[in-house]
């Protein structure tokens, strides 16, 4: 069977097969935020000719009658059953806006890594001593050499009047000729759900080279990492995942070496910063625990495995560093926030979150860390949202609402609006309570509602049909509109996270007034300012002069650790140190988060 996609190649496909699957197989990216459950509507497509399977109950509920008069389905529900021709609608092959930046504090030097040169003049082969024995007796260490490193040995003592040593915690890992170039690298790289930043770090000088990002090709599968550990469950999910993040990983390196003319093999540890669930999956360790009773990782300490199992852009005989994580939903990426901004060493009360999909939240008072996760999903980044997509060419990320109707800024120069981004919405919903045009209980007044209230000249934004909402942008082609739905969304994340903040305070009893910080960390939290935090309610107005912004930690801490014994010791005692709040165990916890559902 044969499947023609508009403005791109022909496939071929089984009669069993769904469009998302075919698609799939073939190395073609559509976007499945649900894991291709039928649940986001997302992985739209026309058909153009052909027949496929009667239109499914979860298409009705998802599409309008309009798209549905004109061909469009769901791919992920679609089977076609003869050939067919298609069209793969909001298409897009880009990166997007990522983060790469971050805060870094001044630490300790001392990497694990490093490089001795050791002249040949210098050993001393007396007493029958191995060359292993010499290399040792000089360096004056202790280190077993692997077989690897052993089986080219002579070649390089023999050959060489000056011998390279590289050395990880003095254990030796590399013995070679002196290199031309006498620098040693190595790759810290933040594995985010959405995204994924690679750095190139000279472990010499400490200098971060250059710094690289993609979108994590795993979002195929889902956008959350319940739905990808729900993936990994399906037979052959797990090696799938896996060997996407490692295959985006070495297009990373590769580009970084090519782009600053360093050769990979003067690469020797790469450090990996990420969620407890990126770091199962890209070990290749089943994460259904992290989903499932007892809710529990597999591991948490940080850990050091050899290249050779991973086979990474880096020298064959390198290693990878996993920086360890505090629990199932408080990962490395915290840890290394922690690190990052020195909560574990401060004694004035400060409050750090990250927003996105868990709304990591950690507290520092009196020396002590407390942390939580809120399960606030991803509709603040633009997912679960009709009109939502990343912070990429045409999406609306900036929203003003007057008495004229609604402006709109759309990022691109002079490009047609096709969503609204994560800052966009957090935009929309401010500005629909700045305006009066949303209740505290989150429900769009009706025209009625703002004519009594005084504010009729506002009746011209709000739609009541086909659904509540308001119209961001016509064009005869397609319609943005936020819905009463949408706004349930972003509801539901802001009332989430707002919680898991008093649930912490509530805890130790620490009135919010006495918070001296807010740190916002991440890739989305960059983006908001802070009147947008302040207009929808998920920092309160009085804490507005006490939020500032520290970027990108995670990466920032991936760094740290590529250059700091110590600081990989201070992530190993952070785990041990701070204490993890469930927070629907606490007390009266129902009651404050319907509470923190109210504008």
């Amino acid at each position: 069977m044969k499947i023609s996609i508009k403005n791109h190649k022909s496939i071929e496909g089984n009669l069993n097969d769904n469009l998302m699957d075919l698609f799939k197989n073939n190395q073609l990216s559509l976007e499945a935020p649900c894991g291709g459950k039928g649940l986001c509507g997302k992985c739209k497509v026309r058909i153009i000719k052909g027949q496929a399977n009667n239109i499914t109950h979860e298409e009705k509920n998802i599409l309008s009658s309009d798209e549905i008069n004109n061909g469009v389905r769901l791919a992920c529900l679609t089977h076609p059953v003869s050939d067919i021709d298609v069209e793969i609608l909001n298409w897009k092959e880009t990166n997007g806006n990522i983060l790469s930046y971050g805060y870094m504090p001044e630490f300790n030097y001392n990497p694990p890594l490093k490089s001795v040169i050791v002249k040949k003049g210098d050993l001393d082969f007396s007493n029958n001593l191995s060359i292993e024995e010499v290399i040792n007796n000089k360096l004056n260490i202790k280190s077993s050499i692997s077989l690897e490193v052993m089986k080219n040995l002579s070649n390089v003592v023999c050959d060489s009047d000056e011998i390279e040593v590289v050395l990880h915690n003095d254990d030796i890992i590399y013995v070679g000729s002196k290199s031309l170039n006498n620098s040693i690298y190595g790759i810290c790289v933040d594995i985010g759900t959405t995204t994924v930043v690679a750095s190139l770090v000279n472990v010499y000088t400490g200098e971060e080279i250059n710094s690289l990002s993609s979108i994590n090709p795993q979002k195929n599968y889902g956008l959350d990492v319940l739905t990808r550990i729900d993936y990994c469950n399906k037979d052959g999910g797990l090696k799938t995942l896996q060997s996407l993040i490692i295959d985006c990983i070495n297009n990373l390196i590769s580009d970084l070496c090519v782009e600053n003319g360093i050769d990979k093999d003067r690469i020797f540890e790469v450090v990996i910063s990420a969620n407890s669930t990126m770091n199962h999956v890209f070990l290749g360790v089943d994460p259904k625990t992290l989903g499932k009773a007892p809710y529990s990782t597999v591991f948490r300490h940080g850990r050091i495995e050899n290249n050779k199992d991973f086979n990474l852009n880096i020298n064959s005989l390198g290693k990878i560093y996993i920086i360890p994580s505090v629990s199932s939903y408080i990962g490395a990426d915290i840890v290394s926030g922690i690190v990052v901004t020195s909560l574990n060493k401060r004694n004035d009360k400060v409050l750090f979150i990250d927003i996105g999909t868990n709304g990591e939240i950690v507290l520092s008072y009196k020396g002590g860390l407390l942390c939580c996760s809120c399960a606030a999903g991803p509709a603040l980044e633009g997912m679960n949202i009709s009109c939502g997509m990343r912070g990429e060419t045409g999406a609306i990320e900036k929203v003003k609402i007057d008495n004229n109707g609604v402006k709109i800024e759309v990022i691109g120069d002079e490009v047609t609006p096709s969503g609204v981004c994560g800052s966009g919405i957090m935009d929309i919903v401010g500005e629909l309570r700045r305006n009066g045009l949303i209740n505290n209980k989150g429900r769009f007044k009706t025209k009625d509602d703002l004519t009594k209230e005084g504010l009729e000249n506002l009746n011209h934004i709000i739609i009541e049909e086909p659904s509540r909402g308001i119209i961001l942008h016509n064009n005869q082609c397609k319609s943005i509109v936020f819905t009463q739905k949408d706004l349930r969304q972003v509801q539901l994340s802001k009332g989430a996270i707002l919680s898991g903040f008093y649930g912490l305070l509530n805890y130790i009893e620490m009135p919010m007034e006495s918070l001296e910080q807010v740190i916002i960390a991440g890739q989305f939290g960059s983006h908001l300012t802070k009147e947008s935090l302040i207009n929808i309610g998920l920092i309160p107005d009085v804490l507005k002069d006490k939020i500032t912004y520290v970027g990108n930690s995670s990466k920032a801490g991936a760094i740290m650790a590529l250059l700091s014994k110590d600081i990989r010791f201070e992530m190993d005692r952070i785990i041990k140190d701070i204490e993890y709040v469930e927070l629907s165990t606490l007390d009266g916890y129902d009651k404050l988060f319907t509470k923190c559902l109210k504008f």
